[in-house]
């Protein structure tokens, strides 16, 4: 299937009850060396800022941050799969911006977080047929 490539936005889209995560400054949060249509590019392990957990009192922080953990499984960027649009978060947001010209085409592929305070994202282990 051919889909767009992610762009670089703030923000992301909801997850659940959630404000939109806002991607940390690069080269954390997007790729600013990587360049589509004169905007930077998500891929996947770029890492969120960390957004009080909406209702709490004193705010609660969600911790871990939210990352990318969705992409093209045949285009990298800095090693990981390049985000496309409306890949997702591991808790459910999506890159809400795409390319209105530069498509891929190929396959999904998700990879792991490791949760914890500075997450980090690992190819998905090998699945034999």
């Amino acid at each position: 299937m051919t889909r767009q490539i992610g762009l670089a936005g703030v923000p992301l889209s909801p997850h659940a009850d959630h404000q939109p995560p806002i991607p940390l400054p690069p080269p954390v949060g997007f790729a600013s060396d990587v360049l589509v249509n004169g905007r930077p590019v998500h891929h996947v392990g770029n890492v969120m800022i960390i957004h009080p957990i909406p209702g709490t009192i004193p705010p609660i922080p969600h911790i871990p941050p939210d990352v990318i953990v969705e992409g093209f499984g045949t285009v990298f960027c800095h090693g990981t799969p390049l985000a496309r649009f409306m890949s997702k978060s591991q808790y459910g947001s999506q890159v809400m911006q795409g390319s209105i010209n530069v498509f891929v085409n190929g396959g999904l592929t998700t990879w792991l977080s490791s949760g914890g305070e500075n997450p980090t994202v690992s190819a998905p282990p090998e699945t034999t047929a």
